[in-house]
């Protein structure tokens, strides 16, 4: 951006919360881009009327200059939480864009001096997540809704999305983050720190608060006692762990999200994927992409695991893998890191549900795999293969031509030789 933009300024339009941007070289501004990211940050959340298109690209193109200079700096190594809020924003010249959607009737409650727990929860905007939401919210009430971090992936405004912010608002949710662009997994993360970042900014999250991460089909349970009281008890540790768990329905069926019983209409623990989770962390430990190891060698694990029930081979899983080759296909203009070989391995796996009509957990193979709740699930045993590729069909023909291109050679160098 040429630097006679910046020296223009920028000023809000909204007379209760005024912003500019000082009319000076961007050098001077490295030193305290955290006002100019949090001011950026209040002009873009204001309704289309109160900020035309062009002072919202104006705003933008400033907040990902500053943020390339406080990408440069780790999170972990940030000495306060305003600075910890203004890495936050770092991601923004990564290609995402997510904007805060207050509620209109929620109230915050004033919090204490003590460490608070909070939720955060990333949900697609489709038919059976608008079924799934309202268990969610009712699995996790045990922390004050508006406790609640909500990010919904919604590219465009459609009906479902409407609907699923109304379910969030009328829940007591203090507002949720709309994240426009295209999914990755690289930027739920991202997305996640941008709405960390406006409570830490403003003072309602601090440092030393617990975190609970899950996505929306993830229902976290501990065996032996309450979540409450695993944070309770969890003293100098930082990170709370779990475990992978798979809920099917009956017969391996692609069934739809019920109404009311979500246990039962999904009876089977399945052993697809036994990969740990974290589950909850505190402040400002953050995790990786997926949250499966949290970020640090310095992490302290609290001794109690949780069991992670996965809920995501529902009605529309064959949608969401189609959706997901896509991503795999082009993982860096999705914002990852992957090869584009992936793309295979989820097509093999839409491909078995297909031929199935869902997962054939009476197969030989499966034995052992799937158990009925309420049942053990530390004794199944683990079978990753079900989500690479179909064990039944080994490559036998790349084999043979393998052997043969290796005897052409074998016969090519003897004669030669001779």
């Amino acid at each position: 951006m040429p630097l006679s933009v910046l020296r223009a300024g920028v000023t809000s339009r909204d007379p209760h919360r005024s912003f500019s941007v000082p009319c000076q070289r961007f050098v001077s501004l490295r030193h305290a881009p955290g006002t100019v990211l949090s001011g950026c940050a209040l002009v873009l959340s204001q309704p289309k009327s109160r900020s035309d298109k062009a002072q919202r690209q104006m705003l933008l193109r400033v907040a990902a200059l500053l943020a390339a200079v406080a990408a440069k700096l780790p999170w972990q190594n940030t000495d306060s939480p305003r600075a910890a809020a203004r890495r936050a924003f770092s991601t923004l010249q990564d290609g995402w864009s997510a904007t805060y959607v207050p509620s209109k009737n929620a109230s915050f409650i004033p919090r204490t001096k003590a460490s608070e727990t909070w939720f955060s929860v990333v949900a697609a905007t489709d038919a059976e997540e608008l079924r799934l939401l309202p268990h969610l919210l009712k699995h996790y009430a045990w922390i004050p809704p508006s406790r609640f971090v909500v990010v919904l992936h919604a590219p465009k405004r459609t009906a479902t999305y409407r609907e699923m912010a109304h379910h969030v608002e009328a829940f007591g949710a203090m507002g949720h983050v709309r994240w426009a662009s295209p999914y990755s997994g690289a930027h739920k993360e991202a997305v996640r720190r941008f709405a960390f970042a406006r409570l830490l900014q403003s003072k309602q999250m601090k440092f030393g608060d617990w975190v609970v991460h899950a996505d929306s089909d993830e229902f976290v349970v501990f065996p032996d006692r309450s979540f409450e009281e695993v944070l309770s008890r969890a003293g100098k540790a930082d990170v709370v762990g779990g475990m992978w768990t798979d809920r099917v329905a009956d017969q391996g069926a692609l069934a739809p999200i019920p109404e009311q019983d979500l246990w039962e209409a999904f009876p089977l623990n399945c052993a697809f994927r036994r990969k740990p989770k974290v589950v909850a962390y505190k402040l400002p430990r953050l995790v990786t992409d997926g949250a499966h190891a949290p970020l640090g060698k310095d992490a302290v694990f609290a001794s109690d695991r949780g069991i992670v029930y996965h809920f995501k081979w529902h009605s529309h899983v064959l949608e969401r893998l189609k959706e997901r080759v896509e991503v795999k296909k082009r993982p860096r203009q999705f914002g990852g890191r992957g090869k584009q070989g992936a793309a295979h391995l989820v097509e093999a796996l839409r491909a078995y549900l297909v031929d199935h009509d869902g997962i054939c957990v009476s197969c030989k193979d499966m034995r052992a795999v799937c158990c009925r709740a309420p049942c053990d699930v530390d004794s199944l045993r683990p079978y990753e293969a079900f989500l690479r590729t179909d064990p039944s069909k080994p490559h036998y023909f790349a084999f043979g031509i393998l052997l043969l291109l290796c005897g052409c050679c074998y016969a090519y160098l003897r004669r030669r030789a001779a």
